[in-house]
């Protein structure tokens, strides 16, 4: 995975196909190649037990017996949309982030099929990971029936992009292979 600055990615997957495994695994990829990394980990759907669950997942891949400073963990689910957005601007200024993981990037978003407000939200990331220098990887939902990323939201995250993860379950197993790439 190339961990660099600037730079946005995806991952894209149906519902309950792992994607929070894979983002515990990158996490712990990029806390490896560079382990004074400051990451941000904010999660707006899943409930604090799931969100504990992949923070404990995160600690066994980098055999961690106790929080990191270099670590923060936010969950967002019981605010709403103008909530979570703020709160997340606020900790990005406050923790400083060096990889930034929106799990959940349409509940910073009213209407995801609103074009005008889908543009303007991922200006905003785009504006985060350029002022602050920093990467940030968005996870969202596929659409039920055709595989796409969802809404205006969806399309404006994958055309904004650099790398596009798809994250497909088959029994026990995920597959993780790029859907979209430059560079």
């Amino acid at each position: 995975f190339p961990y660099t600055t600037l730079f946005r990615s995806c991952i894209k997957g149906k519902a309950k196909s792992r994607k929070s495994f894979f983002v515990a695994y990158i996490i712990s990829l990029v806390l490896n190649q560079n382990p004074a990394a400051k990451i941000l980990l904010i999660d707006t759907e899943q409930s604090k037990y799931f969100v504990v669950n992949v923070m404990k997942r995160i600690y066994r891949l980098m055999n961690w017996t106790s929080g990191k400073e270099q670590l923060r963990i936010l969950s967002l689910r019981e605010y709403d949309v103008k909530d979570r957005k703020g709160i997340l601007i606020q900790a990005i200024e406050d923790f400083g982030s060096d990889f930034i993981v929106l799990d959940g990037g349409v509940d910073i978003i009213s209407d995801f099929n609103d074009t005008a407000e889908s543009k303007e939200v991922v200006g905003m990331l785009m504006k985060i990971s350029t002022t602050h220098n920093c990467h940030i990887l968005s996870i969202l939902h596929e659409g039920k029936s055709n595989g796409e990323l969802r809404g205006h939201y969806g399309a404006e995250m994958l055309n904004k992009s650099q790398t596009v993860f798809e994250v497909v379950r088959d029994g026990e197993i995920s597959n993780v292979s790029p859907y979209a790439t430059r560079s």
